[in-house]
């Protein structure tokens, strides 16, 4: 399994993805966030090791913890940080 960066051209929903190849990554988060096919593009940060459990899908943040992902968090917003990419949630 790899870990991999998703984005669209709008930015709203980019995040993390745990597949087997880029285009596994791009149609999960294009289905589940309610894309059109082709709207997603998915870049390779790393390798996950054998022996780390990955599921496919979105990684937990004990998966990202054990990738060495740094978490940041203030009252508004959550970032991570992985493989020279990072991503921000607004905490509602």
């Amino acid at each position: 399994m790899r870990l991999y960066w998703v984005t669209t051209e709008d930015h709203d929903e980019d995040w993390f993805v745990v597949a087997s190849s880029s285009k596994k990554a791009s149609r999960f988060h294009e289905r589940m966030e309610g894309y059109d096919p082709g709207d997603a593009s998915a870049e390779e940060i790393l390798s996950i090791p054998q022996k780390i459990v990955a599921e496919p899908g979105w990684p937990t943040d004990e998966l990202l913890l054990a990738l060495d992902a740094k978490f940041v968090v203030n009252d508004q917003t959550r970032v991570v940080e992985i493989g020279g990419r990072n991503s921000w949630l607004e905490i509602l």
